[in-house]
């Protein structure tokens, strides 16, 4: 599943867009699953708090706060969360 611009999976607690860059924290809750996805913009993900499981392609990671994550467009991942957490992405438009 490819999601659009501006899309995330998990709970928006606050957004900001600024030019070409957009600023979303988002929450999960412990037990959420995120199926396989990619996204159409480039973006970083800055752990803020809790612990997840992240597969890319057929590399697994363990994802612990203070980790920063770039993810070019259309590259596929999927997420396991183990605990609350919070990230806060920031998506590169580079198109606009």
């Amino acid at each position: 599943m490819k999601l659009d611009a501006g899309q995330f999976y998990g709970k928006t607690s606050q957004r900001l867009v600024a030019e070409n860059f957009s600023f979303t924290e988002k929450s999960y809750s412990s037990s959420t699953e995120i199926p396989s996805h990619s996204h159409e913009l480039a973006h970083f993900c800055f752990v803020l708090s809790g612990n997840y499981a992240e597969k890319i392609g057929q590399t697994d990671f363990e994802r612990k706060p203070t980790a920063l994550v770039y993810y070019p467009p259309d590259v596929s991942h999927a997420e396991e969360h183990h605990s609350n957490g919070r990230h806060l992405l920031v998506e590169i438009d580079t198109n606009g």
